[in-house]
């Protein structure tokens, strides 16, 4: 089974995006990602199933999350980089934040 790691820069972002995915029903966990794929160590990333990656993808956009690297991660522990285009991913039934699905988003400031 594929699985993809999407990196967040700290702890924290990557707890508050993972609550958002599996309010979501996408399954995720918050790991830390190998040495190579994170610059200066502080990162954490989310694992999350190959089938789901562009909803989860979507719902991390609606949200205002900074997750910008995706990795394609294998059952051996190696690790691709990869570009998924959001744009062309199917959009959830309602946006993260709005009135008729109140979940936390995050304000930048």
């Amino acid at each position: 089974m594929l699985s993809y790691l999407i990196i967040c820069r700290t702890q924290t972002q990557a707890a508050r995006a993972a609550a958002v995915l599996r309010t979501l029903g996408i399954g995720v966990s918050v790991m830390r990602p190998p040495a190579a794929v994170s610059a200066n160590g502080c990162t954490h990333a989310l694992r999350v199933n190959g089938e789901r990656i562009a909803e989860a993808l979507t719902a991390l956009k609606n949200g205002d999350f900074d997750c910008s690297r995706v990795y394609l991660y294998r059952a051996d522990g190696t690790m691709d980089q990869v570009d998924i285009p959001i744009e062309h991913a199917e959009a959830p039934a309602a946006a993260v934040g709005s009135r008729s699905n109140p979940l936390p988003v995050r304000v930048r400031r």
